[in-house]
């Protein structure tokens, strides 16, 4: 298990970008160390945590982006990010145009 919102006095429930970096670096150490290669995961800290669902996105595709290519991450192989809908009568939480920009823009930054 893996969170990136925390409860704070004063402040509630609540996600930070960074957050998203540091759970995508404990979820590849546990891949390793299980020799897991495959992971299905839902975008973080864009539901109760407040961050918005289009920035946890791009942090989690730079994230393990940048993981994918380090040496010491040789076991990860494919990563899936899921985006919810509550049901078929509501649109998911980041549009096909949100999630297309956010590919795109974090292409671009990960070109070698």
């Amino acid at each position: 298990m893996v969170a990136v919102t925390t409860q704070r006095t004063n402040v509630g429930l609540h996600a930070d970008a960074h957050y998203v970096f540091q759970a995508a670096e404990s979820i590849q150490c546990l891949m390793a160390n299980n020799r897991l290669t495959h992971l299905y995961l839902p975008v973080l800290g864009s539901g109760h945590g407040g961050l918005k669902g289009e920035v946890s996105l791009v942090c989690m595709l730079i994230a393990f982006g940048e993981l994918h290519r380090r040496k010491s991450a040789h076991n990860l192989r494919e990563v899936n990010i899921v985006v919810y809908k509550h049901s078929e009568n509501y649109s998911p939480s980041i549009s096909d145009v949100g999630v297309k920009r956010a590919l795109d823009f974090v292409s671009r930054l990960l070109e070698e």
